[in-house]
């Protein structure tokens, strides 16, 4: 609109991968934020920018009238732009007693499964949410503050598989001029005063804290999100290039794995990981590198019914297979398969230290003939016998 200031461009558009023939849900609360995201992608839509915007509004059945209150705002201001709004109540209390959550956690939970419902069944491409510069300065401190690497300390990105947040690069200040300069109300949520939530406690008294020490802080946040995050999509290629290299099969070649320096070896295993089960911990990280250098065969249970292991030269995530029990002749010269995997045996001119508990040396002038590789046996009372029977021999 001539005169008025553009709060988003077709630049924004495009840093989240929006175009000309995309259909935007967007998270609308009824505050400033989202109402400054809504009017401003309007306006974006009438130009031709977005093929269709339509909003999604969760009453979560906390804030009892006002909640309302909100819901009525929103209705009459999508019916004014004439935006088609998706609306729900929830008892959101009760789902976090429920499900043994906060009440903040079992509120973002309850509203993104809401916004994908919506979406999914409204056709929309991705879910534009209003987060912003304060917004983004309040998640890197919340993820410094719990312990993280770059990874958290990039913050949140202009776009993250279905959802966008166009407004990532814009000042709180900025959304409120944009909002006067329009003549546009909107609502006043009152609990985000309330310092029972980490993230309240962080925006309200953390940062007008840091203030005192760099009056910018907001900025200086937003910046390190930025150069984490150009250090993060490095790791992240570089780690995806070592793991193209060392796959066997649906494992990893765990002397390979073993090999590359933490930083690349953490994020190959941390990636498969959160593809099987989400979120998961540096702890079960750690213990999955751990199996690069354990004995063959060697299995860890992770969260979700999923299980790590090892074969001589494979490591494998993901269900652990139903073994049933096995005998394999041992090949001396060769390739021994098995159902648990893979052994290898060759002749070797002299006996050397190992360093990655892969390899054992074996005299094989000694070794019997009918070996067999198979699976672990239930001792029973006669092998049982028999071996007192031997200690009681050696000790008389």
């Amino acid at each position: 609109m001539m005169g008025q200031t553009r709060l988003l461009t077709k630049e924004s558009l495009a840093a989240c991968e929006l175009n000309e023939t995309s259909r935007v849900l967007v998270a609308f609360s009824g505050g400033a934020d989202s109402t400054a995201l809504l009017t401003a992608l309007c306006d974006l839509q009438k130009e031709g920018a977005i093929e269709r915007i339509s909003a999604a509004h969760l009453n979560h059945g906390i804030r009892g009238e006002t909640a309302e209150r909100d819901m009525r705002f929103c209705e009459l201001l999508c019916r004014t732009l004439g935006v088609e709004l998706f609306t729900e109540r929830a008892d959101v209390p009760a789902f976090a007693k429920r499900t043994g959550m906060t009440l903040e956690e079992a509120a973002r939970e309850y509203r993104y499964a809401f916004l994908e419902r919506v979406r999914r069944s409204s056709g929309a491409d991705c879910i534009a949410t209003a987060h912003h510069k304060g917004d983004q300065a309040e998640t890197v401190l919340m993820h410094l503050l719990r312990g993280s690497g770059t990874k958290g300390l990039s913050g949140m990105q202009m776009r993250s598989g279905t959802i966008v947040r166009p407004l990532l690069t814009v000042g709180r200040d900025e959304i409120l001029s944009y909002l006067e300069e329009r003549g546009q109300d909107y609502c006043e949520d009152e609990t985000n005063l309330v310092n029972d939530a980490f993230r309240n406690r962080v925006r309200n008294e953390l940062i007008p804290f840091l203030k005192g020490y760099n009056p910018n802080v907001v900025e200086a946040l937003n910046k390190t999100a930025t150069f984490c995050g150009e250090d993060e999509a490095l790791l992240t290629t570089l780690a995806d290039e070592a793991e193209a290299r060392m796959r066997r099969d649906t494992g990893l070649d765990r002397r390979k794995l073993g090999g590359q320096p933490l930083p690349l070896k953490a994020r190959i295993v941390k990636k498969r990981l959160t593809e099987l089960c989400g979120d998961v911990s540096e702890s079960d990280v750690r213990r999955v590198l751990a199996l690069c250098g354990a004995r063959t065969g060697t299995r860890i249970e992770l969260n979700h019914g999923l299980s790590a292991w090892t074969d001589a030269w494979t490591l494998y995530i993901g269900g652990y297979p139903d073994q049933k029990a096995f005998e394999v002749p041992f090949c001396r010269d060769g390739e021994t398969v098995t159902p648990a995997g893979t052994l290898v045996c060759e002749r070797a001119g002299a006996c050397r230290p190992t360093e990655d508990g892969l390899e054992a040396y074996l005299d094989a002038d000694a070794l019997p003939d009918g070996l067999v590789v198979r699976t672990r046996r239930e001792e029973t009372g006669s092998i049982r016998s028999a071996r007192r029977a031997r200690k009681s021999s050696r000790t008389s």
